[in-house]
């Protein structure tokens, strides 16, 4: 028995940030771009996972996300400065019967988000389904 071919299909971006102070004041001011997915206190830590409004490819979000991130408001700043993670999380799905996705990211892009300091993490979700 062959396996069916697998593919990969891009699904969204997170911004997950950790930091020693409350969140909060990051999640109001993101409002205006997206919304938080979970936020809570983790002992000595502050855990937020944002998204935002946007429907579009890798690409066309990681900009938005930069747009919106490079508009931060001076206390904004701080608290995103003082953050001991900042994550973009990509979450990709293997899916059965599609051909390979690819996501092609610009030099300037990532400089972007280097600029940033944001990390890139590829969350690769498995195939679902039959595979007889």
């Amino acid at each position: 028995m062959r396996a069916k071919a697998v593919g990969a299909q891009f699904l969204n971006v997170d911004l997950n940030l950790t930091a020693r102070e409350s969140l909060v004041p990051f999640a109001t001011w993101y409002e205006r771009y997206g919304f938080a997915l979970h936020q809570e206190e983790q002992g000595p830590e502050w855990f937020g996972r944002y998204e935002l409004e946007f429907e579009g490819d890798l690409v066309q979000i990681f900009e938005r996300q930069c747009v919106a991130l490079e508009s931060m408001p001076e206390d904004v700043v701080r608290l995103w400065n003082d953050a001991t993670s900042r994550v973009l999380s990509i979450g990709i799905e293997a899916t059965p019967g599609l051909d390979a996705g690819a996501w092609i990211v610009s030099p300037a892009l990532l400089t972007r988000i280097a600029d940033l300091r944001t990390e890139l993490e590829f969350v690769v979700y498995g195939a679902s389904g039959d595979f007889k």
